[in-house]
């Protein structure tokens, strides 16, 4: 059997509809597509900058 035979052995199995060129961006600002997502508390806002952490600092 030569190196890539069992690749052509699926190819009945596999169709191409369609193909969609994307820049990684698409989507981001959407509104979300499922809604069954768990809704947990609420997500906190970030504080004011003057209270924010140093980049860098050591937390530990």
């Amino acid at each position: 059997m030569p190196p890539r035979a069992w690749l052509a052995q699926g190819e009945h199995l596999v169709s191409e509809l369609g193909v969609a060129r994307r820049t990684g961006i698409e989507g981001w600002f959407d509104p979300p597509a499922r809604q069954d997502e768990p809704s947990g508390p609420p997500l906190l806002h970030a504080p004011p900058r003057s209270q924010r952490v140093p980049r860098g600092a050591y937390l530990g």
